[in-house]
């Protein structure tokens, strides 16, 4: 945003050139490595250990395409019958789309709900094993990015359904991933055809895919009622646990491990969190000229720094011993 802001105020040809040095460090420094953190997780879901590692992605559609009934994208029905879409891809296993009517709130109860139904269905069709590690990718929804989210998967290894969750989300404003082209097929559809009731459109969303050349395995599941998990874990959330999703005191990654229980883990679950998914990025930081030390930073204000991208707690004072 700074970057487009300096650029959008035209001060010259050199301060538009130092922009662009700006944004290219911006592309290769930062979103762009989180992107391929994002792949390395995936191809180890897919190539290397298909059969102990698990990898997910959930993002919602646009509500624009979720109104019935459907009339394309020329007109629409003020008073129609709302849907809320919720997507998630389960690298190696298939696009399931979760469908929800206003009687089921779009809240943290509902991703909980959709991402444990994904590792049921994995557990299935792996002869009831449930993944070692678990991959998630999330963008920065309140209905993603939440307290209930983070208590639900501790809760997954304190139970030792999984030995290791890794819960990463998308920066701001790059949260554009390999989901959203599954996203983009179903709103080509819907572009050009009319749509009037729940179950035309369940079979309109089938339809999107057949013949894909991608040959993903796609599935619609009916969500009427979803379980109170908020309700459930409020009462083990520490009521000071809070701004970790919030402008600078965003966390992008979390780590859940199952350890050895022991007085510094009780539960036998340890949680880490850094600020980016990568070991170090390139962040741009606004300063006053006089105080920038680089040639760009000068011109505009904008200066660049590398910041490496650590885990806390920091200080390791214990010693714990991963569950083998």
């Amino acid at each position: 945003a700074y970057i487009n802001e300096c650029r959008n105020q035209q001060k010259g040809r050199e301060v538009a050139k130092a922009c662009k040095h700006l944004m290219v460090m911006h592309r290769g420094g930062m979103f762009m490595l989180e992107r391929i953190e994002y792949r390395r997780r995936v191809a180890e879901a897919v190539i290397h250990n298909p059969g102990t590692v698990m990898s997910s992605i959930i993002d919602g559609a646009s509500q624009s395409h979720c109104m019935l009934p459907h009339v394309g994208v020329n007109a629409e029905f003020k008073k129609g019958l709302g849907q809320h879409i919720e997507g998630v891809l389960t690298h190696n296993h298939g696009l399931t789309i979760y469908r929800s009517f206003p009687t089921v709130d779009a809240d943290s109860d509902f991703t909980i709900f959709c991402l444990l139904s994904e590792l049921k269905k994995w557990a299935d069709f792996h002869d009831g094993r449930f993944p070692t590690t678990w991959y998630i990718q999330i963008d920065g929804g309140s209905e993603n990015a939440n307290q209930y989210l983070l208590a639900a998967l501790e809760y997954l290894t304190i139970k030792r359904v999984c030995r290791t969750i890794l819960l990463t989300r998308l920066p701001v404003g790059h949260t554009h991933e390999d989901i959203d082209a599954c996203f983009g097929t179903i709103a080509s559809w819907f572009d050009r055809s009319f749509t009037q009731t729940a179950e035309a459109y369940k079979m309109a969303i089938l339809a999107a895919f057949d013949g894909s050349k991608s040959k993903l395995k796609i599935d619609v599941v009916d969500v009427f009622v979803v379980p109170d998990y908020q309700s459930f874990f409020e009462p083990f959330i520490d009521p000071l646990f809070s701004r970790t999703h919030k402008m600078e005191w965003t966390q992008h990654q979390y780590r859940f491990q199952a350890v050895v229980i022991s007085k510094f883990f009780p539960q036998g679950s340890k949680v880490t969190y850094r600020k980016y998914s990568s070991d170090k990025v390139v962040l741009i930081e606004k300063k006053p000229l006089f105080n920038c030390m680089t040639s760009v930073g000068r011109l505009t204000g904008l200066e660049p720094k590398t910041v490496l991208s650590k885990w806390y707690p920091a200080i390791d004072t214990h010693k714990d011993r991963a569950i083998e």
